[in-house]
């Protein structure tokens, strides 16, 4: 199994010249713990997609969280899809299973990573997106359902009135067979408000073809991304409670 870690964003909310992934979380950059963690979980082939000041982010991980990773740059800030994309050379002839997971979110427990692992392999699924429930799930994409399955996932900016109202979103997480990634990573189009290549259009291309299912954990702090600096003070009160 190998991971990859989308650690590419500038953060301008974050109000640092440095990358967001590179941002300190307890005086530790945060991408620090994701290393950490994988670790634990013997994850071993880890590629990291980086992008603004990527210089600073090699420097930061090979400095800090003193593990064997691969960098792969994106050029340009297209989105999710795209940063996921970069890793097609290096990465499409791996087998087996590839975590996808996001920089700006640290703190992801090894037993619900674990768990989430046991669930996409024990059901043989195609594609798994570990899932979250929201009372108030302004920012996050929503999980659409017919029957019970997982059809697609719409982001924030174009949910509608009715979309708004779901309370199931994406955390941004995903366990995905590595052949069936770089298989239909190509189909992603940025037909959307913001001209973007979105990884979850994966679902909606994959849904009638392939085997997906979503696995719902509790809501926890632990899932949420630090995306600014009032985040960030949360997250570091709560890692002192």
């Amino acid at each position: 199994m190998q991971a990859i870690i989308l650690a590419g964003g500038k953060g301008t909310r974050m109000k640092r010249n440095i990358p967001k992934c590179a941002v300190s979380l307890k005086n530790k950059p945060m991408i620090w713990y994701l290393f950490e963690t994988l670790k634990k979980i013997k994850i071993e082939n880890i590629f990291v997609v980086v992008g603004y000041q990527k210089d600073v982010m090699i420097k930061v991980i090979k400095d800090e969280c003193s593990v064997d990773f691969v960098y792969i740059e994106q050029n340009e800030q297209l989105g999710t899809g795209h940063a996921v994309s970069c890793c097609k050379e290096q990465m499409c002839h791996l087998t087996g299973d590839t975590l996808i997971l996001l920089g700006d979110m640290p703190l992801i427990p090894e037993k619900i990573l674990n768990d989430f692992i046991s669930y996409h392999q024990t059901n043989k699924n195609d594609l798994t997106i570990l899932t979250t429930t929201m009372n108030n799930p302004i920012g996050y994409g929503r999980i659409l359902k017919d029957r019970n399955k997982i059809v697609r996932i719409v982001e924030e900016t174009e949910t509608n009135y009715v979309e708004k109202q779901i309370k199931e979103v994406n955390t941004g997480i995903y366990c995905i067979d590595n052949a069936v990634l770089f298989d239909n990573i190509d189909k992603i189009k940025n037909d959307n408000l913001k001209k973007e290549y979105y990884l979850t259009d994966l679902i909606e291309i994959m849904a009638d073809k392939y085997h997906i299912e979503d696995y719902l954990v509790e809501e926890d702090y632990h899932l949420q991304g630090i995306n600014d600096l009032k985040t960030l003070e949360i997250m570091e009160k709560k890692m002192e409670e």
